[in-house]
């Protein structure tokens, strides 16, 4: 499911940690955007990255992350890492690092090449896991292990050259995976207060988003909490699964059919953009002139019979062209014509709804933003 959701975010915007707070196990990230963009298949598109730092090893080292809510562990990139994937990005060195301990494990990722007309997510990716300390705060750190990338063809249009450094993985986990999962093992030594995470994008890549571990921060929500369980009957590679019960379109449903396949909603801290694909959906294109920006449709999700609404003045926003000393359109959303009802839930759908991902109880919130 992670591939037939993921393969569309295409276009980013990165976000890197510019300062931190705590309390109680509790720990709160201030995240700065910076903008890129892609064309695909002729059409232009911005999407957001989210990308959290982490201090790894003694002395430590700060290793940007993209901040993956469907992703199991952590991948950081080598120094010894020279291939196309690692071009231009901060490594961890584990030479220097006094608590380095090799444990000889293989690390080996292989993923073929999509179809012409799908972008791959992750390729080839290779390396050894290994285990170190990870640090909160001066008194708060823990022994944790991750893959050490020695090689990496991470070959997704506009990936190479990001400020991002490897994947932290903050989906669910089960028996197998709890070794490699962050904020599982955050939790059991005591690092965090919950087994859960708050998240909060910018509003349209201006100003300051925030994620909190160990919790969530009430500041920044406006209204009650809904909750959704996660479907874990239905669920593949411990991922934050959703039932979709309709999708419309200015008002009008698409008539999805969920009887004989499953309608569902992929909560993807790690993709670009929010994707919507269903029955006669339209594309969501918006022209750089802007001129067609009050034409294009609103679009409502619902998950549980519970309505989320996404305008276009949530999913469009305006870029400065320097070239042309004028601000262009832009687009954060991808609609898809396809016979079954998917959404993949990215980009600036969470600086809308601030979300919740309650990994002990297996369940996602929403609330709108403060």
């Amino acid at each position: 499911m992670k591939k037939v959701l993921c393969f569309f975010a295409v276009c980013f915007i990165s976000l890197f940690v510019v300062g931190s707070k705590s309390e109680g196990g509790v720990y709160s990230y201030d995240l700065k955007p910076t903008i890129h963009a892609i064309s695909f298949q002729g059409y232009w598109a911005y999407g957001v990255e989210f990308t959290i730092n982490l201090e790894i090893g003694t002395p430590s080292q700060s290793i940007p992350l993209l901040a993956d809510s469907g992703s199991v562990a952590v991948l950081v990139y080598s120094t010894e890492c020279e291939t196309e994937g690692c071009v231009d990005r901060t490594k961890f060195s584990s030479c220097n690092s006094e608590t380095w301990v090799d444990l000889n494990i293989p690390y080996i990722e292989k993923q073929p090449a999509m179809t012409k007309n799908l972008i791959p997510y992750y390729n080839n990716m290779s390396g050894v896991y290994g285990e170190d300390v990870f640090t909160f705060s001066d008194d708060a750190e823990f022994d944790f292990m991750f893959a050490l990338l020695n090689s990496s063809s991470w070959s997704e249009p506009g990936l190479n050259g990001y400020n991002f450094s490897g994947v932290c993985g903050l989906s669910l986990n089960d028996d197998q995976t709890r070794n490699v999962s962050y904020l599982y093992n955050a939790y059991q030594a005591g690092m965090l207060q919950n087994d859960m995470y708050g998240f909060l994008a910018p509003k349209s890549g201006s100003g300051l988003g925030e994620i909190t571990l160990g919790g969530y921060n009430p500041e920044l929500i406006d209204g009650e909490i809904t909750w959704h369980d996660v479907l874990t009957d239905k669920n593949i590679g411990q991922l934050f699964l959703l039932n979709l019960t309709d999708i419309q379109v200015d008002g009008e449903s698409l008539m999805c059919d969920c009887s004989e396949q499953d309608c569902l909603s992929l909560i993807d801290t790690g993709a670009a953009i929010l994707t919507v694909a269903g029955p006669n959906m339209p594309a969501l294109n918006v022209l750089p002139d802007c001129s067609n920006i009050e034409q294009l449709p609103v679009v409502s999700i619902f998950m549980d019979d519970v309505e989320y609404t996404i305008s276009p003045f949530d999913y469009v926003f305006k870029v400065y062209n320097m070239s042309t000393h004028s601000y262009n359109c832009q687009s954060n959303a991808l609609g898809i014509a396809y016979s079954q009802c998917l959404v993949d839930v990215g980009g600036w759908f969470f600086s809308k709804y601030y979300t919740i991902f309650d990994r002990e109880n297996t369940r996602v919130g929403f609330a709108n933003a403060a």
